[in-house]
This record gives C-alpha cells, sequence and structure tokens, in this order.
C-alpha cells in the first residue's frame, strides 16, 4: 500500500460561511503599501504575519488597499459578554486617508484617553504591539463596549475593535468524512454543553505530488472556530466524540524575500536570495548546498531549512500565540531573536575584550547575549546604608610578639610536649658501658657488694645529670620542636 501523501504546510482553506479578515488574526499586514521595503526596527519584518488559513497558494497577488479601509470586522463578536473572563482588551489603530502609514504613539493615545475621561483602564496596560496599534485592557466589560462605540473615536480618525484571539478559540478535529461539504458537517455536529456556538468551519487540504502538476486534496481535518475563551475537549458527529486540539497556525515563509507570515504571491518586499543571501532570487542561484549561506541567521544552510533556528523560533512563537490568547507582537517579544543587530555584537565585544580574556565568537545562531547592563540594585530601590567600617584581621607576627616571652609554669602532673636538650646517644651510650663494666666485675663474688654499691652511686649520678639539663618551658618552642 502506497504511504500517504505528505501535508503541505502552505495549505488552502474553504470557507463558505464567513471569510475570515486579516484584522482578525492580529496581523500586521492591513497597511500594506506600493513601497518595496517597510520601516521596521529590525531585520525581521514583524509586518508580513498573515492568517496561513486562509492562503492560497495559486492566487494572484491582490493590489494594496487604500488605508481607510485596511480595518476590517473581526471574525466572532464585536462586543464582550458577561461571561467573558477579562481583562478585557482593545486594539486601537489610527486612519488615515494619506497613502503613508500613520504611527500611533503610546504616551500620545494615553493622553487621549485621559482626556476624554474613559474609565476602569487598567494602569500600565497600554502597549504598542505595531506601528499603528496599541492595546488597552478594561476591567469592566461595559466599558470596553462602550470605548469601542464611542464616537469620539471617529472623530479623532481612531477605530477601536476586539482581537479575535480574546473572544474565539481555534480547535481541530480529525476523522471527519473528506467527502462532506461544510453545511453538512454543521449539520451533523453538536457540542458539550457549556461549550460556545461554532463560528466557521473550514477544511485542511494537503498536495500530492506525485501527480504532475501537484494537485491538492481535501483531508479528513477540519478546523472549527468556536465563540468563547474556553476550547471544548471533544464534539461530537453523528454519535461519535471526536477529540478536540488546540490548533496553531502553520509557519510559512516567503521564498522570495524569504521572511515570515506571508507568501511569495503576496510579497512586496525585494527579493532576497534563500541561498546565498544577495538581492537576487533564489531560483537564479547556483550556490551549492555546501556553499550555502543563511541570510537569517548565517548559518551554513539555506534560509528554507526547516532546522534553522529563526524557523523554529518562529514555529515557537505560533505555539506561544495559540497556547496564550496574545498577539504576535507579544509572542514576539517571549524569544529573543536570532540575528543579532550591530549595537548587540558591538556592545558585547567591547565588555569581553579585556587583556586578561580573549574576545569568544559571536554567532547569530547562537543563544542569546546575556546583558551585563542589567543590575538589579537599579530594579529594586534599596534603603541606603553606612558603609561597613574595615577591620584588621589576624596578624601572625604581631601574635607571636606576644607570646614569645612567656613561660608558662609546669603543672605538678607532668606535661605532654616536653623538651629538652639532652642527647639520647649519650645516655645509651652511659648504661651499656655501665652494664659491661658489671658484667666484667661479677665474676668474683667478693666484689659483688663493692659492685652493687658501685652500680647505684652511677645511676645515682647518671639521674642528677640528666635533670641538671636545661629545659623550656615556652609553649611556641615545644610546639614548634613537636611540629618539626
Amino acid at each position: 500500500m502506497d504511504e500517504p501523501p505528505e501535508v503541505a504546510c502552505n495549505i488552502i482553506i474553504e470557507n463558505r460561511f464567513s471569510k475570515l479578515d486579516e484584522s482578525s488574526v492580529d496581523t500586521d499586514v492591513d497597511q500594506r503599501n506600493d513601497r518595496k521595503r517597510m520601516r521596521v526596527d529590525s531585520f525581521q519584518n514583524k509586518v508580513d504575519r498573515v492568517d496561513t488559513a486562509t492562503v492560497n497558494t495559486q492566487q494572484h497577488p491582490s493590489p494594496p488597499s487604500d488605508v481607510s479601509q485596511s480595518i476590517k470586522n473581526p471574525t466572532g463578536r464585536t462586543f464582550y459578554e458577561a461571561y467573558d473572563i477579562g481583562p478585557f482588551v482593545v486594539h486601537a489603530q489610527k486612519v488615515s486617508l494619506d497613502t503613508d502609514i500613520p504611527s500611533l504613539h503610546p504616551v500620545q493615545f494615553g493622553y487621549f484617553l485621559k482626556k476624554n475621561s474613559f474609565k476602569n483602564i487598567i494602569n500600565g496596560s497600554i502597549k504598542r504591539i505595531g506601528r499603528n496599534r496599541i492595546s488597552l485592557s478594561f476591567s469592566d466589560h461595559k466599558c470596553a463596549n462602550e470605548f469601542i462605540n464611542n464616537p469620539c473615536l471617529a472623530r479623532n480618525n481612531y477605530k477601536a475593535l476586539i482581537p479575535s484571539f480574546n473572544v474565539t478559540r481555534m480547535g481541530l478535529v480529525r476523522g471527519v468524512p473528506a467527502e462532506w461539504s461544510p453545511e453538512e458537517i454543521l449539520d451533523n455536529i453538536s457540542l458539550p454543553v457549556g461549550s460556545g456556538g461554532i463560528i466557521k468551519i473550514r477544511r485542511l487540504n494537503y498536495k500530492v505530488r506525485n501527480s504532475s502538476p501537484p494537485e491538492w486534496k481535501p483531508s479528513q481535518t477540519i478546523v472549527i472556530t468556536f465563540d468563547g475563551q474556553t476550547l471544548p475537549k471533544h464534539v461530537f458527529v453523528c454519535y461519535n466524540a471526536l477529540p478536540v486540539e488546540l490548533y496553531a497556525y502553520p509557519t510559512i515563509q516567503c521564498y522570495s524575500c524569504c521572511r515570515f507570515g506571508h507568501t511569495k504571491s503576496n510579497c512586496n518586499s525585494r527579493p532576497r536570495c534563500y541561498k546565498c543571501g544577495q538581492d537576487h532570487t533564489g531560483d537564479t542561484c547556483n550556490i551549492q548546498d555546501d556553499a550555502a549561506t543563511c541570510c537569517l541567521c548565517s548559518g551554513l544552510h539555506f534560509a528554507t531549512n526547516r532546522k534553522c533556528p529563526e524557523y523554529e523560533r518562529q514555529t515557537k512563537i505560533k505555539l506561544y500565540m495559540a497556547q496564550r490568547c496574545v498577539s504576535y507582537a507579544e509572542a514576539n517579544k517571549v524569544y529573543d531573536p536570532v540575528s543579532k543587530s550591530f549595537a548587540d555584537i558591538v556592545k558585547f565585544s567591547n565588555i569581553q575584550n579585556t587583556p586578561n580574556s580573549p574576545v569568544p565568537h559571536v554567532s547569530p545562531s547562537s543563544p542569546s547575549i546575556p546583558s551585563y547592563s542589567r543590575s538589579y540594585k537599579k530594579t529594586i530601590f534599596a534603603k541606603p546604608t553606612s558603609p561597613k567600617l574595615k577591620r584588621l584581621g589576624y596578624n601572625k607576627t604581631e601574635h607571636f610578639n606576644l607570646i614569645k616571652d612567656y613561660d608558662a609554669p609546669a603543672p605538678s602532673n607532668g606535661v605532654a610536649l616536653i623538651n629538652s636538650n639532652v642527647n639520647n646517644n649519650d645516655i645509651i651510650s652511659d648504661l651499656i658501658q655501665l652494664l659491661t663494666e658489671i658484667k666484667s666485675n661479677s665474676n668474683s663474688d667478693n666484689n659483688v657488694t663493692e659492685q652493687r654499691r658501685q652500680t647505684i652511686a652511677s645511676l645515682t649520678q647518671l639521674k642528677s645529670s640528666y635533670a641538671s639539663r636545661t629545659r623550656t618551658n615556652n609553649p611556641v618552642e615545644l610546639q614548634k620542636r613537636y611540629l618539626q
């Protein structure tokens, strides 16, 4: 039996219920114009993310739309309900009729909110998630709904909406017959008690590479968008319980500019070779695998390699977005960029370039460079304290001068550490000579008494001589001699 065909990453989705708008999935491609390259803060273009669920690799690129029509109604509800879980996030954006993309400053927008006395805005919740997009949170759902529908926004060229990831969840269901239409699936599916309603259903297609040209066929996997923030564990299809998995957007990459979030047919940037990283298309380059240079991480591989650190980073970002229900801009800050800026490399080199330590090799694909400018004392306020007084430590010379002249008295029962100037060799020789004389004089019985008297006298004299030797009771000297 033939192996099943490989499922393509750039999938085609057929949706007969409603069209998924770009603004509903927190994408930043909604204000793209005729400019060749958009202004971004780093090499990784954060404005190229699109909803991969609605990408068709065979469609032609559409002309850039007017900026005033870039914000569309999101998929799902446009208001919060009482059963939704806070904080209630709202995205705001500035609308302009000019061809240039406007820029929205967080402090300037916060001044607008304070001047118009909007209530129940959480302190610290305003943050920039794009060049022209601000995120803010409310503690009450009614205040969030009133802010979205407030006419003051339109008068000041603002538009507010609820991000779809905050009111919807997307689940993956497998095992649905491929010949069923979305209408048939909706008629035969039921949800557990407590689950939100179904907003839309779309089917994933896979590419059959055996045929020429490759053709797309429907799979048995569908993606269901549920209303609310709770994803059911299973759904019922014709009395069958099918498990629901968390759906994460696949990582798609452009083969023209090598960036992520869009395909070649929708690319408005300058081409960049995925083989050598130069300013030409990869189809016209003759570089082989062994001489390739990745333009994303400077590694020795093609930029389209699935093992590229930047590709793995983008995959982690998509999974983090699905698990935490956050925008791409927020998830992008969680994982450090693979490509380091020139300022980071120079800063790291200046810190490490010391006479005693060589400069380590800095690779763009290596883990993030630690920041040596961060300090715990700079982030936490501590009460100032007076410096401690310096105290002198142990001085060996001074201690010896104090105890060198001290002569400790000997105890009555003797001491263990005692040493004298007595030469043991002299005592042994005297004893041997004395015993030799006793043996030589022991042959005559008459001389035994006289011999004993002389022996006792000699031993007494030897004892007196030994006791008269000078001894030292200095504990330092005794310790030194003992250690020798």
